[in-house]
């Protein structure tokens, strides 16, 4: 249990203010009662990134492994989203079960998109991928969902991704989303 003194505001709030801090132990409470945290930041980079980092590193220490996946927003501010390690790793955390709503909104967007092109219609807009942290049921959807993982993982491939599997209509529709919400004209 936190402290008073522990610090005022939301985790998030107090991540994206700078340093310090909050301690890695207040972002494992919180991970915990809520699954994740997901937030921008860019002005304190370098200090957030290296936080993030120590984030991962203490989390494994500590015997809660939390991922900090870092993705780039826009030239000037990345995405991060701190939640449970998923898949395990090699100490055999496993992931925690999807709610049947969960499941249930998952195996639409499987029936309705590859993991290709769920990624280059959609990546540039998730801010928080929690979802893809769970564990399915289902081993084929199971499957769909840590492919999008991996493909979530790469923004540096997005781009390629878009070309091979969108129509040119497409491929136009998303770039002018990505542009708008770089301008931030939402």
């Amino acid at each position: 249990m936190r402290s008073p003194e522990a610090g005022r505001g939301s985790l998030v709030t107090r991540i994206k203010a700078g340093p310090p801090f909050p301690p890695v132990v207040e972002i494992i409470e919180d991970v915990q009662a809520h699954g994740s945290l997901g937030f921008e930041f860019g002005p304190n980079g370098a200090d957030t990134w290296r936080y993030l980092m120590q984030i991962e590193e203490e989390s494994r220490v500590l015997g809660f492994p939390l991922d900090t996946g870092r993705t780039p927003y826009s030239a000037e501010f990345w995405v991060a989203t701190i939640a449970v390690v998923a898949g395990g790793d090699s100490d055999g955390e496993k992931r925690k079960l999807a709610s049947p709503d969960q499941v249930e909104w998952m195996r639409r967007l499987a029936e309705s998109h590859t993991p290709e092109r769920l990624v280059a219609l959609t990546a540039h807009s998730w801010i928080v991928a929690g979802s893809l942290t769970w564990q399915y049921p289902d081993s084929e959807l199971d499957a769909w969902v840590r492919r999008v993982e991996q493909l979530m993982r790469s923004p540096e491939d997005w781009p390629a991704i878009r070309r091979r599997v969108l129509t040119r209509r497409e491929h136009l529709r998303v770039w002018f989303q990505i542009r708008r919400t770089r301008s931030g004209d939402l």
